[in-house]
């Protein structure tokens, strides 16, 4: 039994839809004023739910509590995915910068250019770990989205994989030539195809390390949820019914 509109107890679904659209109307009072680029804000997903609720989408309050959330949840794991794409995108630019700057040096400027094993280093230096970077950010959105979309919750989701993908693109646009610049001339003769090869398998290599340490820790948030969930259940705090109270766990 619920309290309707007027203040009296009803079971009427649309009073429940009623009182979930007045909530919603509240809850978008209290949330910042959504900018002209909202959907690509944090808290476009609590703003979604909260359209849905003002539409009258939810006929249970709890629906309406596990989506906000859900929501939230996700507003942050996008967070974090765009920080850790833009922080891997700017050590790339780290490298072709002190490339930029060495080599407008004159000769009778005291600042030489580059030596080959620095040009190498920088590279490395930052090229590697902004892949693995990119790589477990973007396997953590994934998983956020494969999550939501089991549980039935997709219609929060706004992801946008053209935005993804053109990240990576962006990605390898600074790195390719990054690589070539770094290691021409260690290879054979001319285009250096091997060094370049090895080159993108390694960060290919990185970026497979930070897939890796997506879903380790993925998995291991499920277990903390699974045993979570365990140590909340009843079997758990009352012991099962033939167990003497010392075989009983405790709360």
């Amino acid at each position: 039994m619920t309290v309707g509109p007027s203040g009296v107890p009803s079971r009427d679904p649309g009073d429940r839809r009623a009182d979930l659209a007045a909530l919603a109307t509240m809850l978008t009072a209290w949330l910042p004023r959504r900018p002209f680029t909202w959907p690509l804000e944090t808290l476009a997903p609590v703003y979604r739910v909260s359209d849905l609720a003002a539409q009258g989408d939810y006929a249970r309050p709890l629906d309406f509590a596990l989506d906000l959330e859900q929501a939230v949840r996700v507003g942050r794991v996008q967070w974090r995915e765009r920080l850790a794409s833009a922080l891997a995108l700017a050590a790339l630019l780290v490298p072709w910068v002190a490339l930029a700057f060495r080599s407008a040096a004159g000769p009778d400027d005291p600042v030489a250019p580059l030596s080959p094993a620095a040009k190498a280093f920088l590279a490395l230096a930052t090229a590697c770990p902004a892949a693995a970077l990119l790589g477990y950010a973007q396997t953590r959105l994934l998983v956020a989205v494969r999550r939501l979309r089991g549980e039935g919750r997709d219609r929060l989701l706004h992801t946008r994989p053209l935005g993804r993908a053109l990240r990576a693109l962006v990605f390898l646009a600074l790195a390719c030539p990054l690589g070539w610049l770094a290691f021409r001339g260690q290879g054979p003769a001319g285009w250096p195809a091997g060094v370049m090869a090895a080159w993108l398998g390694l960060l290919a290599g990185f970026a497979a390390a930070g897939i890796a340490l997506a879903g380790a820790v993925t998995f291991v948030e499920f277990l903390a949820r699974s045993f979570r969930a365990f140590r909340l259940s009843p079997d758990f705090t009352r012991g099962s019914p033939g167990d003497s109270p010392e075989q009983v766990s405790p709360t």
